[in-house]
């Protein structure tokens, strides 16, 4: 037990240390203060050995009748106090030796207007570091130097200030100051509309976080202190708020933070530097009052302590809780069991492996008390936390078969399969094929497979798409993934020569597979009816098999090759299609490779079934020849569709300053778009904004870029757009239309004969095709059409992924589907032409499967 705890145990009857029991979490909670109910307890610091708490009360504890004001009080291994005064959240060295806080109080005898000036104290003396003076009476309290922070080795200081060091800072704004050996640098220069507060500095001194405070908004601000150099990370931010405690991680790679991002709704993001990306680390819902989230991070940068009164992982009663948020393993736990009448704020403060965590709380978390006029009065606690797990569960899986097939467990070596689990990677990422090997590293995730790396398709935070490597020896196997943060989820297989998994259309390891036409390159249904039909069977886990064939409703095929294509672990297996089943309809599919048996999958097979006992046919009647009937007009309806929604332009993150649409020719014949335009309408609402489009020939695979509005200064500019706009439009949810027309639709799901396509996209979206909206984009991520803009099933779910935006115009390269191509060559020349580009003909004619290797399934 800390020596903390121990010495409250034996010190003193007044002061005893009691348990708390909370059901809901693996922590144990110790109560460090036991004070009078009308004394209050707040703003602890722990330091990073766990062995020092530094916090500030209103009550006597060491019993010298001093009631009159707040105290600092020190804890290490008895309470001493450092000085009578408040001190928020004082910064401490990385062993508690050393203190710096902010105080009005004439301490050293050196402050006698009673301004804002910073201390020190070094576990022996208290000094006085600044020593500024108040512009006049009225100004005392906000003028002079604020918010210390202080580096492990206790030597090196930031803190903001509105006075006039070494005459830089003649209009009295708030700037961001340096101290160290006895020496002021100023690192930032703002004016009085844009001030500097909040500085954190990382404990090895390299980098300094700050808010700028502007009228409307404020931004995240970096500076590198050895080169002086800052950078902004979130710009126009609503409501930032950095916690008074530790924000930042020791080494500086990690920065927590909270926003604003909807009315009455606030949430807790993340600045990592490993990947320069931002991310939302909670998903919290709405509530008109609740407690600063006071999000704050361990030393290694790997947990986060937060509280509020929202539903975090149960039901809210509507009191506030404690919560912690393991980033490797991406699990909350809740540290508090408080009643719904505690609903004071909470700050926090973790050790350095986040094991340890010390806070300000309620007192009737402890028990009831005698007036409830106090129950919000606080008190300090500290709570052990257990260490994450060593290993995450996972299982491993074909990635065709997904389960499908009987003996789940064999996983062949070269072929695609997938791993399940949670915080497998923290972001959905899907790899940039350089050739036809994807890399060993996406979105940070890695996997081995008895220690040997294996490439990777696609990561997610659920699931990790990969080729099992071709060096193994068939046996047991341990398949390892380890995120970004170096958490690692284990699962277990055989690995065998041959277990063979067949794609299919839905991407789940079942119904129509995957399947074409040898010949004519071309999907079913098929017709063997002239005894000449082959078939080309998309699998994987069958190319090394000696022995492999393939049973239709039951019958055997004249399996003709099994070659491995050139796109990593995909196999071809090519057979010959008995005329026999002609007629059969949807049959059952079933591969073999030496004894193991695929996923059974359905292929539709055409023609007239064959008779046992042929019957002559009747001789033709002489009739007069019909009136010949004109053929069908050509569908009215142009395959011009959405094929990238982008509405984070210029939001921090953006990679681009402008929102975009993006429109595609999917179809065989060029379209002229004169009178036409795109629609927004956001996700609920029945008002559409309307941006013309201009009156061009958009050919087959040819892009049409739009530009929109722009929500900041973040990202770059588009490239060349085809039309422009001035449409806001929401990152993360909307619907968006191609129409005939330039009149603005009405209705906030309008049927109108002159829409060419619509997209709802997010979870609010009230309109869409098919049976779900498009997933939710965000100010990072477009939504991308599956196939290069080639997929449209009309079902927006199916259709669509997110992903980094890639922006296309008119001149960019043209992408023609895959059955446009086909339609003007020759079988012979098609077949030729794919297999010369297997990935890409691959990737463009079958965009579920595409979706199951990219997205996960």
């Amino acid at each position: 037990m800390l020596r903390l705890t121990a010495c409250f145990l034996i010190t003193s009857l007044l002061f005893i240390v009691g348990s708390v029991s909370v059901p809901q979490s693996a922590s144990t909670l110790t109560r460090l203060t036991n004070t009078p109910e009308h004394a209050v307890n707040l703003n602890p610091t722990l330091s990073d050995d766990g062995r020092t708490v530094v916090f500030e009360s209103s009550a006597d504890l060491l019993g010298q009748g001093d009631n009159s004001s707040f105290h600092l009080y020190h804890a290490e291994p008895a309470f001493k106090s450092i000085a009578r005064t408040r001190a928020v959240s004082p910064a401490l060295s990385s062993d508690g030796g050393v203190i710096v806080f902010a105080s009005t109080e004439d301490l050293v005898g050196q402050n006698q207007d009673r301004n804002s000036e910073i201390f020190l104290f070094d576990g022996s003396k208290l000094s006085q570091l600044t020593k500024t003076g108040a512009d006049s009476v009225e100004s005392r309290l906000s003028d002079g130097n604020f918010q210390p922070s202080i580096t492990a080795d206790g030597r090196t200081i930031v803190f903001s200030s509105n006075r006039n060091f070494n005459g830089f800072n003649a209009d009295g704004s708030y700037e961001i100051f340096l101290y160290n050996d006895q020496s002021f640098t100023q690192l930032t220069s703002a004016t009085n509309e844009q001030s500097g507060v909040s500085p954190r500095i990382s404990a090895d001194g390299s980098r300094v976080f700050y808010k700028k405070t502007k009228p409307d908004a404020s931004d995240l601000v970096l500076i590198e202190t050895q080169t002086r150099q800052s950078r902004v990370l979130a710009a126009d931010v609503a409501e930032l708020s950095l916690t008074e405690g530790r924000a930042v991680s020791n080494d500086g790679m990690r920065v927590v933070y909270s926003v604003l991002t909807a009315p009455n709704q606030s949430q807790v993001f993340i600045f990592d530097a490993h990947d320069g990306a931002i991310r939302q680390v909670t998903q919290l819902g709405s509530r008109v009052t609740d407690v600063k989230l006071q999000p704050t991070i361990s030393g290694d940068g790997k947990r986060i302590a937060f509280a509020t009164r929202r539903r975090v992982i149960n039901t809210s009663d509507g009191g506030v809780e404690l919560y912690l948020l393991d980033l490797p393993t991406n699990e909350v736990q809740q540290i508090t069991n408080a009643p719904s009448s505690a609903t004071a704020e909470v700050v926090s403060s973790l050790n350095f492996d986040g094991t340890l965590v010390a806070f300000n709380f309620p007192r009737v978390l402890s028990g009831p008390v005698s007036d409830d006029d106090l129950r919000n009065n606080g008190e300090i606690y500290l709570a052990s936390i257990a260490p994450r797990p060593e290993f995450g569960v996972a299982t491993v899986l074909n990635a065709a078969a997904q389960g499908r097939e009987p003996e789940r467990t064999k996983i062949a070596a070269g072929s695609i399969a997938t791993i399940r689990g949670s915080a497998l990677a923290f972001r959905a990422e899907a790899a940039s094929l350089a050739g036809n090997d994807p890399p060993f590293t996406v979105a940070g995730t890695t996997v081995k497979v008895n220690g040997q790396p294996a490439r990777i398709f696609y990561a997610g935070p659920e699931e990790v798409v990969f080729v099992v490597p071709d060096a193994l020896s068939n046996g047991p196997a341990e398949f390892v993934v380890t995120n970004s943060d170096g958490f690692s989820s284990r699962a277990q297989a055989s690995i065998t020569s041959a277990a063979p998994g067949v794609f299919t259309v839905a991407g789940d390891g079942r119904g129509e597979a995957i399947i074409l036409d040898s010949d004519t390159i071309t999907p079913g249904p098929f017709d063997p009816s002239n005894g000449r039909l082959r078939l080309s069977i998309f699998t994987t886990g069958a190319a090394r098999a000696k022995n492999v064939s393939v049973t239709i409703r039951g019958r055997s095929t004249l399996v003709e090759t099994v070659t491995a294509s050139r796109l990593a672990g995909l196999d071809e297996i090519h057979v010959l299609v008995p005329a026999e089943l002609s007629g059969s309809g949807r049959s059952t599919l079933v591969v073999t490779a030496d004894g193991v048996q695929s996923n059974p999958v359905s292929v539709v097979l055409s023609g007239v079934a064959p008779t046992s006992t042929p019957t002559p046919a009747p001789s033709p009647s002489p009739s007069p020849a019909s009136t010949p009937t004109p053929s069908p007009s050509p569908d009215s309806s142009p395959e011009i569709v959405i094929s990238q929604i982008f509405g984070g332009g210029g939001n921090s993150g953006a990679p681009f300053r402008n929102d975009f649409i993006e429109i595609f020719n999917n179809g065989n014949s060029a379209v002229n778009l004169a009178g036409w335009s795109v629609q927004y309408a956001s996700a609920t609402a029945s008002t559409w904004s309307v941006t013309p489009v201009t009156p061009v020939l958009l050919l087959p695979g040819q892009y049409y870029l739009i530009q929109e509005s722009s929500g900041g200064s973040n990202g770059i500019s588009l490239p060349a757009p085809d039309a422009i706009g001035t449409i806001a439009m929401a990152a993360a949810s909307g619907k968006v239309a191609i129409v005939k027309a330039t009149t603005a639709l009405t209705g906030a799901c309008p049927d109108d004969s002159n829409i060419v396509d619509l997209v709802g996209y997010g979870n609010t979206a009230n309109c869409f095709k098919g049976s779900a909206p498009a997933p939710a984009a965000s100010n990072t991520n477009a939504l991308l059409r599956a196939a290069n803009g080639c997929t449209d099933t009309r079902n927006n779910v199916a259709d669509f992924m997110t992903g980094s935006p890639a922006p296309r115009n008119a001149t960019s390269p043209q992408s023609p589907c895959a059955g446009v191509a086909f339609s003007r060559k020759g079988a012979k020349t098609q077949r030729k032409d794919a297999k010369e580009s297997n990935l890409n003909f691959f990737f463009a004619a079958f965009a579920p499967l595409r979706e199951n290797i990219l997205r996960g399934g």
